[in-house]
Parts: C-alpha cells; structure tokens; sequence
C-alpha cells in the first residue's frame, strides 16, 4: 500500500499574515504533520496553502522523521531546492517515482523566497534525471494545480500515469483521462479518502486507463443517442447527432480492451471509521489547550434584533454549492448525525450494479460551481437543504427540506420501494443527536 496526498493539508489560508490565532494555527499544523506521518504517510506534494505560515515552517516539519514532502518546481531564489524533488517507492515490486507540482505565485513567492519553476519545465527536468537513474514501473504526479492545468500537464509531459489533484476544491467519483494519464480528485479537508488498486502486470502496458463505470457511462451514452438519430429527421440535427456518434466511438475505441482497467472508490470519512486511539488523544489535549488559548467571541446581547443577513462573498452567487464539508465546522452535531444515515452511504450502494451512471443523479450529489459542475458520492447537505454559498446566519437554506424534496428522488425508481414521508424524514435527519458507533 502506498499513502499520497496531493497537498494542501496544514493550512486553510495561503498565508497567516494578520490572524491573531497564527500560532494556534501553527500549533494545529503541527499535529496534522505528526497525524499523517504516524498513519504511514508515504509522499505529500507542498501546496501554496502549506507554505502559509512560511517555507522554514514547512521544511521544518519534513525534518526526519517528518512530512515525507516532495516538490518539483519550488526552487529558492538563489537556485537551491528547500524539498526533495521526487522520491522513489518500491511495494510488492513494484516501483514508483513519486513527484509534486504546485502554482507559482509572482505575489507570495518573493517574500518567502522563492523562484517556483514552472510546472511542465520542472516535471520534464525531474523525469529526465530520475529515469535516468533508475527505471520506474508508475509515475505519479501530485499536483495542486487544478483539473484544466492538469489535463495540460499530461498532454505536455508524456510518461505520467497518475496525477492526484486539487487545489480547485472538485471531486470526481471516476478518474478524469487524458491521453494516458488518469487524474484523481478526493476534494480536501480530509472527508474522502480516494482508493486505487492496481494489477502489477497491467502497469507494464498501461494505456488508456478507466474503471467499469467509465465503459458503461460511454455505452448509456451511445445508446442514447442512436434512440434520438432514429426519431430525428431534421437534416441540421441529423448531422449534428452524427458528428456526435462519431466522437462517443473514438471515445469508447480509446478506452476498449486492452485498455487498463482500474478499480477506485472514495470513501467518506465519518462515525463508521474508527479513530486512532493515539491520534485522537492528540487531538483532544490540542483541543483543550486551544480552547484555554482562543479570546472569548462577543455576541450581541440576549434578545438583541438581528441585523440584515451579509450578502455572499464576492465572486461567489447565492446559487454557488460549496460541498458537505463546508457545512461541517458550524453544524458539528448534525454532520455526525447525517454520517450515520443511509444518505452518507448512498454511492456504495451502487456497486456491481449494471448501469449505475444513470442513477448518480439520486445517489450522488451534482455541485454547480463557478468552474463546473462536480460530484459527491453522497447526498450531502445541499442536495436537500439548497446551494450553501447563500447561507449565512439564519436564512439561505431550507432549514426543514419537504415532502417534495424528497420525491425528487424517492418516486418509485425501484420496484421494492415504498416511501412513507412521515416515517422515513425520521431515519435521515440531522436535526438530532446521535451516539457515536463503538
């Protein structure tokens, strides 16, 4: 087993400049570095947002036996490299050169001291040189550059297998492909932790890599469409669909046998994953000393009338969907609480079932945002409760989602079912308290 994260993971901010809680930030940060190090962390891309309490902080929690870091690009501005460039794994004979890529940023760079590379012209340079030295069975990217950037990677470096990414906060319940590059996004925040196992005999002809549910989506697709073209009799629309015949079967010629089959899954984190006996006591006493460190909060006095709820940020609309996570800091109780009902575990049940693409849309959760629409293998907060970005105060969201929310989904897509409103809101509301599981 090999254990990557993309980057990104200490901070939530690119920089602390102006908290008054920085170091209890830092302190935070520390405890996440000793965490993931003690699950069996084996190599971390550095992030922009885990240089945010400086470059020194961060080098120094790779100090051994620290963050195994890996970086490509970040280069100092006096030519030095502060992390190692790729690292070199070996499970089960198979061996994997591991590297990391993140964005440079002409603002922040200078004042932490560094002249970042760019992307393409350091991952060449790197595969040149560890190649070089020794041949590797899979080449893994680690990258916090965003899904565009990284479709661009892996058309401009040939020889990458595996990107894990981020950085743009979207999740993707199936590999994204490009050419024969497969790039995987778990979000962040810790909530999902994505899962790949491969045959070690495929990785000696990998090319044009995808999972079952990639094949059957394709073929939906395909059928589809030919249903249309028959009842279609517009010349113009005639065309247009058969142009579209012809991309959906270069599509599903790319990725035929003996294309590699992979098997990947995320699975959410929540009451049914047990902790850590030794992490937790970590996180407890870090805890209690935050909250003996932390100045009190002052509210408006008992009674007092509400002021006009703030509008959303900029550059974020009321209809903008911000993920389950999200929800997670203020609404501690109700997430556990939704952890527990079947809605946290909507996604699972599709496996091994045929066709399960066409049902993503009641066992899954569709995220409009700014850069795309993303998924999550859930039905998370906003599929019942509307677009968080709105939600600010009391206002913003449908605080008691009904009956016809959930006949959006529960309408009889299932011979066996039989939906009783009155008695099944029960099983998966949040608005109450549960026990941990044992």
């Amino acid at each position: 087993m090999v254990v990557l994260d993309g980057g990104d993971a200490l901070f939530s901010d690119a920089t602390l400049a102006h908290r008054p809680d920085a170091e209890l930030l830092r302190d935070r940060a520390r405890l996440i570095a000793r965490s993931t190090v003690h699950r069996g962390l084996d190599a971390a891309n550095v992030g922009r947002r885990d240089l945010a309490a400086g470059l020194e902080f961060a080098a120094g929690l790779g100090t051994d036996p620290g963050v195994p870091w890996v970086s490509a690009n970040l280069m100092r501005s006096d030519g030095s490299f502060p992390f190692p460039r790729w690292r070199t794994l070996e499970r089960g004979g198979v061996r994997l050169l591991v590297t990391g890529v993140v964005i440079p940023d002409p603002r922040q760079d200078p004042p932490l001291g560094l002249a970042p590379l760019p992307p393409v012209e350091a991952l060449l340079e790197v595969l040149r040189q560890a190649l070089a030295e020794a041949p590797a069975d899979l080449v893994v990217v680690l990258s916090t550059l965003g899904l565009p950037a990284e479709r661009r990677l892996a058309q401009a470096v040939p020889g990458i297998q595996i990107i894990v990414g981020g950085g743009d906060r979207q999740q993707w319940v199936d590999p994204v492909v490009e050419g024969d590059t497969a790039i995987f996004h778990a979000a962040d925040r810790g909530r999902f932790v994505g899962v790949l196992r491969l045959d070690p005999a495929t990785l000696t002809t990998w090319r044009a890599p995808r999972t079952p549910h990639m094949r059957q989506a394709l073929e939906d697709q395909r059928a589809a469409l030919a249903l249309t073209l028959a009842r279609t009799t517009d010349p113009a629309q005639r065309q247009a669909l058969q142009a579209q015949q012809l991309d959906l079967a270069a599509r599903a010629a790319r990725i035929a046998p003996p294309g590699t089959e992979l098997a990947h899954r995320l699975v959410p984190l929540g009451p049914t994953i047990d902790d850590d006996p030794e992490v937790a006591g970590w996180v407890a006493r870090w805890k209690q000393s935050a909250a003996r460190q932390r100045p009190p909060v002052a509210g408006p006095p008992a009674g007092a009338p509400r002021g006009p709820r703030p509008a959303p940020a900029a550059g974020k609309p009321s209809g903008t969907y911000t993920g389950t996570g999200s929800c997670r800091p203020c609404h501690a109780a109700a997430y556990v609480a939704w952890s527990a009902t079947p809605h946290a575990r909507s996604y699972a049940a599709l496996r091994g079932q045929p066709r399960a693409e066409q049902c993503l849309e009641c066992h899954a959760s569709r995220l409009p945002r700014a850069g795309g629409t993303s998924l999550e293998p859930i039905v998370g907060c906003e599929a019942c409760h509307g677009p968080g970005a709105g939600h600010q105060g009391p206002g913003g969201i449908a605080r008691s989602p009904g009956e016809d929310t959930c006949r959006r989904c529960h309408r009889g897509h299932h011979p066996d079912e039989a939906f009783v409103f009155g008695e099944d809101y029960e099983k998966v509301r949040c608005d109450r308290a549960v026990s941990r599981k044992p």
